[in-house]
């Protein structure tokens, strides 16, 4: 969790992710990736941190992503 605090408050990744910037360079079809996966929960959860409404978010939906058979 301590590396997620630290990225989300590195500002020009959290706007970077935030703008939708990153979906112009996102890769879905490298066979050796998640599939931009990793980016989507990750946009998300930055979304969720930066936009306001909440006090607290459990970042469930980005833990739970692994790379299984």
């Amino acid at each position: 969790m301590k590396l997620l605090q630290c990225l989300s408050n590195v500002p020009a990744l959290t706007e970077y992710m935030v703008d939708d910037r990153w979906k112009l360079e996102l890769n879905v079809d490298n066979p050796l990736g998640m599939r931009g996966e990793v980016a989507i929960s990750y946009a998300e959860l930055i979304k969720i941190l930066w936009c306001g409404k909440f006090s607290y978010t459990i970042p469930r939906n980005f833990k739970v992503l692994h790379r299984g058979p």
